[in-house]
């Protein structure tokens, strides 16, 4: 279903028309506060962290990253002095990786316009340029869709006799330390992201392409589908609620919508998980010590997305089958493998059918609990079967491979 070959012949096709789309929304945000976000936002924060990985993965000299470590350092002072920095939890460290990260690419595009060849900053510009589109992509989608189905949600979580995000909000109500552990967790996700890409940037260049396809398309992919099932998460559409007393669903008009304007509609399916999710899997072919670290942050993103009311359980449930869709037809190439990405992508059906059944005929979900649990144990089941078929049938050596003569930087 894609082969580098036809990857590459794609994203050059389009660098002209991506390079002026970056520059145009670059200097938009410019205008909307961007630089406020450098000293006010840990996920922009993490995000060019993330770009110093990547930076750090191209293996400059130290010279080099002696300079870029000083040119980090007078940007932090000298944004401190200008705008200062809102305090939160790790700030201190959290602001400084960022401003690491935008030196990185300053010393990346200055190498990049000396010798004509840009991969490298490229790549690391990447996640960044994302987190910039997201920010124009959301108001959007709240224009869009005025109002949401979070009753639709909280009634399908409510099928399992309990609120789970209720039940881990309360765990971490009034604990500070914890809820502050679980947000960092959750705006770490970029930085793991692209620390996955740094490793296959340093050993395995091959990969990095196919993994900036993996998660760009799922982005994008993942903000058309919001659309279907429209929602916010509990602490925006319950917050007199959230997190120490769930709603009663007799009190609430099933099928009722809601309208809070500024949250945005970007519940269902979680996208956080379905990223997480990838990462993970996206380790199977590395050595234990990466497959442990994040099998544990897909677990600790798992638990903050839902003990921070930004997602619902059945939000985390549908996320495992869109996710399967993009591994299916972006995994790791292997031969014999194509009969088992196709039968995965099938996964596709099993996510919009949930969508449907969660936007149109939630009633029945509620109305028969016993075949709501069926669906949810087929739904999981189906999708650990599919992805272990894929596995196996991909041929990927465990470990990492040592990087060969032939690759470089520049062979992106």
């Amino acid at each position: 279903m894609w082969t580098e070959r036809d990857g590459n012949r794609a994203l050059d096709a389009a660098k002209p028309l991506l390079l002026a789309l970056a520059l145009l929304a670059v200097a938009l945000a410019l205008l909307n506060g961007l630089l406020a976000s450098l000293g006010e936002s840990p996920q922009f924060s993490f995000t060019l962290a993330g770009s110093f990985a990547l930076y750090l993965a191209t293996r400059p000299s130290r010279n080099e990253v002696g300079v870029t470590f000083l040119l980090g350092v007078a940007l932090r002072l000298a944004y401190g002095a200008t705008y200062g920095v809102k305090p939160y939890f790790g700030s201190v460290p959290i602001v400084f990786a960022g401003f690491l990260g935008v030196a990185s690419l300053l010393v990346l595009a200055y190498k990049a316009l000396r010798n004509k060849r840009f991969s490298a900053f490229g790549t690391a510009a990447f996640f960044p340029f994302v987190n910039i589109m997201v920010g124009f992509i959301l108001p959007v989608g709240n224009r869009l869709s005025p109002v949401t189905f979070d009753t639709h949600l909280l009634a399908a979580d409510g099928v399992l006799g309990f609120q789970p995000s209720f039940v881990l909000g309360s765990m971490v109500y009034g604990r500070p330390l914890l809820w502050d552990l679980a947000s960092t967790v959750y705006f770490a996700l970029p930085f793991a992201v692209a620390l996955l890409c740094a490793v296959q940037l340093e050993e395995r260049f091959s990969e990095v392409r196919r993994l900036l396809w993996l998660f760009g398309l799922m982005s994008v992919v993942g903000f058309s589908v919001y659309a279907v099932c429209p929602a916010m998460g509990p602490i925006y559409a319950f917050r007199d609620w959230f997190p120490l007393k769930p709603p009663r669903l007799s009190g609430l008009a099933l099928g009722a919508a809601l309208s809070v304007p500024s949250a945005p509609r970007n519940a269902m399916p979680s996208l956080h998980f379905s990223a997480a999710l990838l990462v993970f899997w996206n380790t199977s072919h590395m050595r234990k010590a990466g497959r442990i670290a994040a099998g544990l942050f897909l677990a600790g993103t798992a638990f903050a997305v839902l003990a921070l009311g930004e997602h619902y359980l059945i939000d985390i449930i549908v996320a495992v089958p869109f996710a399967l869709v993009f591994q299916a037809a972006l995994g790791h190439p292997g031969a014999g493998n194509a009969r088992a990405r196709y039968f995965a992508a099938l996964s596709a059906a099993l996510m919009f059918a949930w969508l449907l059944m969660l936007r149109f005929r939630i009633h029945s979900l509620v109305a028969w609990p016993a075949l709501t649990w069926t669906a949810i144990v087929v739904t999981l089941g189906f999708s650990v079967w599919a992805r272990h078929a894929l596995l196996a049938k991909s041929g990927q050596p465990r470990g990492i491979r040592s990087r060969t003569a032939a690759e470089g930087p520049d062979d992106l």
